[in-house]
């Protein structure tokens, strides 16, 4: 449902790459709700993905 609500509100390209990171969601809820450690490349990675999802959608 919220994927049908971002494609028509952005453009298909930017809606497919921020449904893509779910799996870097999953980390981040872990970490937060769960009190998982993650390690410092999963920190990087998520930050990484942070940055592209921000520079993709800015143009």
């Amino acid at each position: 449902m919220l994927y049908a609500l971002s494609t028509r509100e952005a453009t298909l390209a930017v809606s497919a790459v921020i449904t893509s990171l779910y799996p870097a969601f999953t980390v981040a809820l872990a970490a937060l709700v769960l009190r998982e450690r993650t390690s410092l490349a999963h920190a990087a990675g998520l930050l990484l993905c942070a940055a592209s999802v921000g520079a993709f959608a800015a143009g």
